[in-house]
């Protein structure tokens, strides 16, 4: 593994870090805050990216433990489509 390679790695296991540390900041949340989050939109927009970003850095792992890892596949982002020209704009 070449030198730019593993400084890229790195940015990019730093930028997954922000990611999911950035509303983490425990000290200034109630008691409970957390669990009132649960069902909010901003929580599971949230919890899909986390996931979402996990997810995408474990590919190789995943395709391993799905014995899937000959298979020819391509990853990228999940995105939704609007099903005609009307949702577009939306």
């Amino acid at each position: 593994m070449g030198k730019m390679e593993i400084i890229g790695r790195e940015r990019e296991q730093k930028d997954l870090h922000t990611v999911l540390d950035s509303s983490l900041d425990l000290q200034t949340k109630s008691p409970g805050y957390w669990m009132m989050q649960r069902g909010s939109p901003s929580w599971r927009s949230w919890t899909g990216h986390a996931f979402e970003a996990i997810c995408l850095k474990s590919i190789e792992s995943i395709k391993a433990a799905l014995e899937i890892g000959a298979v020819l596949t391509k990853t990228s982002k999940w995105q939704k489509k609007p099903k005609n020209v009307a949702q577009k704009s939306i």
